[in-house]
């Protein structure tokens, strides 16, 4: 290739490469199903996701290291999302402990629904209602102020910031009716 030649790591170590960017893939798609408050599909991404972590032919030691590195993954997933971390009396250190002291992969994904998954859930569902009420207050509050205009729900949407789509959807599933 000459003395010229610039190598990358990814091009000498592709199948670890690909592997990571696999694993960051599958933690998407378990926190995006967190985000969205599909309990069933959350559950179904964090055992697909685990399967990954614990194949059969890797070592004890691999096996922790995919294991901390995820644990690492959901805790900042809930530092940047400001959630508060399982029931507020353990440290990280104190919870990545006890997760090691579990013996297999159902003891696993029972203890992190049970610690971290699920508490995170409940918070976020907790946002998205009061979030979902402030919106429709807000339209039901232009509504009055503005009935005998031509008020449309562009406008609503326009004056909180928000999509016409997302403001029309929230606001049927807060007042059961439409906007119209």
């Amino acid at each position: 290739m000459g003395q010229e030649a610039i190598l990358f790591i990814e091009d000498v170590q592709r199948e670890q490469e690909s592997w990571y960017r696999f694993l960051d893939e599958q933690e998407q798609v378990l926190y995006d199903a967190m985000c969205s408050g599909d309990l069933a599909e959350t559950e179904q991404a964090l055992t697909e996701l685990l399967k990954e972590l614990f194949l059969p032919n890797a070592t004890m030691h691999d096996h922790e290291l995919k294991l901390m590195r995820f644990f690492v993954g959901l805790m900042k997933f809930g530092q940047e999302m400001n959630l508060p971390m399982g029931d507020g009396s353990k440290e990280q250190s104190a919870l990545l402990q006890t997760l090691f002291k579990l013996r297999d992969i159902h003891e696993i994904r029972g203890w992190l629904q049970e610690q971290i998954i699920h508490p995170y859930m409940e918070e976020l569902k907790k946002r998205r209602d009061h979030q979902h009420k402030h919106i429709s207050d807000a339209v039901i509050e232009m509504i009055k102020e503005g009935y005998d205009t031509e008020l449309t729900l562009e406008d609503c949407a326009t004056r909180i910031n928000y999509h016409p789509h997302d403001v029309s959807r929230v606001f049927r599933q807060e007042t059961g009716v439409n906007f119209g």
